[in-house]
């Protein structure tokens, strides 16, 4: 009996680690794509015609993947990628 418990806390302890260390990984990715967010923001306000349209639906973009990670929703890695890398080529 005494195996048997050792084995379920073991599994119980190992379940909440992943659970949290779950939650930290999309803080970081909201935090990466807000901090890109912040960049094209930046780069929209001193842009001007259709570099500022495609501007204004990167900031679109970022924001939905931030939101969809807020609300726990799963989101492709590469999404997150192709969105920071678009935003970093677009802010400039």
């Amino acid at each position: 009996m005494s195996t048997l418990k050792t084995i379920v806390m073991t599994l119980v302890v190992v379940g909440a680690a992943a659970q949290v260390w779950a939650a930290e990984v999309p803080r970081d990715q909201t935090q990466n794509l807000a901090a890109a967010k912040q960049k094209v923001a930046q780069a929209y306000d001193q842009a001007r015609g259709a570099k500022r349209a495609l501007l204004s639906m990167e900031k679109l973009r970022l924001q939905q993947l931030i939101d969809d990670l807020q609300a726990g929703k799963h989101v492709n890695p590469a999404d997150i990628d192709r969105a920071l890398q678009a935003a970093e080529r677009d802010a400039r």
